[in-house]
């Protein structure tokens, strides 16, 4: 899970504190399982909500179903939750998503452009992690500014791979579609 990795990042380039705890999983609910927790890994978390509903909402634009339709409902609350606490990172997703549809809708096969409007997205949502980890007065230094610029390129390029990627696993079903 691309999420999985970006806690991982953020949490070994910055030094958080990470607690033990135990967790229900909405697929396992069953049985509590082992986790470790710091800041980024609830953020990540919620930014996965925000990603999975904004992906939800893409798909009802583009092919509808019940499958989106019921996805939209089950996150929906949980969406409008996190939308509170993050509206910055949630309407730069959504954003993204209308602009995705209208390319989508225009035809394009600019993968390299696509790619680089989902970068620009996770490379604008991830800044507010940053802020996460520090205290104001350490955000101003310079290896601090550095850190995060090149954190934020990364984060750019990590997103127009993944994109480049989906669109070629997606290649097959998409000419299929014409």
């Amino acid at each position: 899970n691309d999420i999985t990795f970006f806690a991982l990042l953020l949490s070994s380039v910055f030094d958080v504190e990470t607690i033990d705890a135990k967790h229900r999983c909405s697929l396992h609910g069953y049985k509590k399982k082992a986790i470790k927790q710091n800041i980024f890994t609830r953020y990540m978390s919620d930014m996965n909500t925000i990603f999975a509903y904004g992906k939800i909402k893409d798909n009802l634009l583009d092919e509808g179903g019940m499958k989106a339709r019921t996805g939209s409902v089950i996150y929906h609350h949980t969406y409008k939750r996190i939308r509170k606490q993050y509206p910055r990172e949630a309407d730069l997703f959504k954003n993204y998503v209308e602009e995705l549809h209208k390319q989508e809708v225009a035809k394009s096969s600019d993968y390299a452009s696509l790619g680089k409007l989902f970068g620009n997205t996770l490379r604008e949502i991830f800044q507010s992690a940053f802020s996460l980890s520090m205290p104001s007065d350490m955000s101003n230094t310079t290896n601090t500014k550095l850190k995060q610029q090149q954190l934020s390129d990364l984060f750019d390029y990590i997103g127009q791979w993944i994109y480049c990627i989906d669109a070629l696993d997606d290649i097959e079903s998409d000419q299929k579609e014409n």
